[in-house]
């Protein structure tokens, strides 16, 4: 499945872990392009005037299973969209189930 978690903030606290503000997944998609593609229009409001960042991860099933893939994504406001961008840390456990 690929879960789809947005968060206020993505920067690095003192001890080099995220550090993501308020976050939420919102739901998944058993479609990877289609995950990636409701996080870039934005569909249903998931940025909801408070979160700037976002992931798509896609998590197997069972328990304690770490993400296979992720793909960040940061709010443009210009566009009015989520645009895809590099990780800046991606040695953390998984965002939907931390």
């Amino acid at each position: 499945m690929y879960f789809i978690t947005c968060f206020q903030k993505y920067e690095i606290d003192k001890d080099g872990w995220p550090d993501l503000g308020a976050h939420r997944t919102f739901g998944y998609y058993n479609d990877r392009d289609l995950a990636i593609r409701m996080v870039e229009l934005n569909n249903l409001d998931i940025r909801e005037c408070l979160y700037d960042y976002a992931v798509v991860e896609h998590i197997t099933e069972g328990l304690y299973n770490l993400a296979e893939e992720r793909i960040f994504f940061k709010w443009n406001d210009d566009t009015r969209a989520f645009e895809i961008i590099e990780p800046i840390v991606d040695h953390f456990g998984n965002y939907a189930f931390g």
